[in-house]
């Protein structure tokens, strides 16, 4: 049995994991759907990728009582979607392809699509939306995790490939960029404002420098564990003010799990999970997390389950 879930766990001591409480803000009645990765709005609403079919690209308000599932754009040329990244204020770029939960094993080839959605030139939950660029082999199976590198080029993890394809945004154009042992299974990709490229991958949580040339300096394990996607606090999350910095990590284990580094180091200093599968909660397969950005929400994150 799967049970979509979209919950939001409240960190409001991150120091002390054992001080978070949690919220479940959603949770879907359908036994073939995943919710796979989400990004939090500047305004507080949350947008969140489906791995369906369909393929919908979904917004929920944190600020209702019972959030509901507002679908903002159904996909019908593919099954499902997954990476999103904000590559400019209010315009994110979202990925799908036809991979399910229940072929991705050996799921179809070359069937990747890449969309621009800007909120800037719609109008509240109707932007505009246009396609961008169709990946397909021998560079990419398909793109699992979006981050942005600049305005114009965002990096995307090619799990069948264990690669990072970069692709420019405004002419489609697609290239292996980086290849790394330690990207063995990449899943999840964060570009982080301390200078580190972060993915997860068989061995954990990686990170390698990442520079202005699109170079990668050499990449460390600094995390042992089977993860999904991921969030990394920036110096604009609130839990950071001394200058800390968290991970919240969205575990295969039914957990989320915060990664606390050390200030004088930037090695992790502790970790504990926040959430979890227990006999009074059931958690479910995590699959992303993302912090609270609104003045009311930023000591918050947002994590979405697959079911379980």
């Amino acid at each position: 049995k799967m049970q979509t879930k979209f919950i939001a766990g409240l960190a409001a001591s991150a120091s002390v994991a054992s001080g978070a409480s949690v919220r479940q803000l959603y949770q879907g009645n359908g036994s073939t759907t995943w919710l796979e990765n989400l990004r939090v709005r500047s305004n507080g609403n949350v947008l969140v990728t489906e791995i369906g079919p369909p393929a919908n690209l979904l917004t929920f308000d944190p600020t209702q009582a019972d959030p509901e599932a507002v679908v903002i754009q159904t996909f019908p040329s593919i099954l499902g979607l997954s990476g999103i990244t904000e590559v400019k204020p209010d315009v994110f770029v979202i990925t799908g392809a036809n991979t399910t939960g229940s072929n991705i094993a050996d799921p179809p080839l070359n069937a990747t699509k890449v969309w621009l959605v800007d909120f800037n030139q719609g109008q509240g939950n109707e932007p505009l939306i246009e396609l961008i660029g169709e990946p397909v082999l021998p560079q990419v199976t398909d793109y699992n995790g979006l981050t942005t590198f600049n305005e114009t080029i965002i990096l995307a993890s090619a799990t069948f490939q264990d690669t990072v394809v970069a692709m420019d945004i405004t002419t489609g154009a697609y290239w292996t960029v980086f290849d790394d042992p330690l990207m063995a299974s990449i899943n999840g990709i964060k570009a982080s404002d301390d200078g580190y490229l972060y993915w997860t991958a068989n061995s954990g949580l990686v990170r390698a420098p990442l520079y202005e040339d699109l170079t990668l300096g050499t990449a460390e394990t600094v995390y042992e564990g089977s993860y999904d996607d991921f969030a990394v606090s920036d110096r604009g999350f609130a839990l950071s003010v001394n200058g800390t910095r968290y991970a919240y990590m969205a575990s295969n284990e039914d957990a989320v799990q915060q990664i606390i580094f050390d200030d004088a180091t930037g090695n992790v200093s502790s970790a504990a999970f926040i959430a979890q599968t227990t006999n009074a909660t059931e958690w479910g397969k995590g699959t992303a997390c993302d912090f609270g950005r609104a003045d009311w929400q930023k000591n918050k994150v947002y994590c979405t389950t697959g079911g379980s």
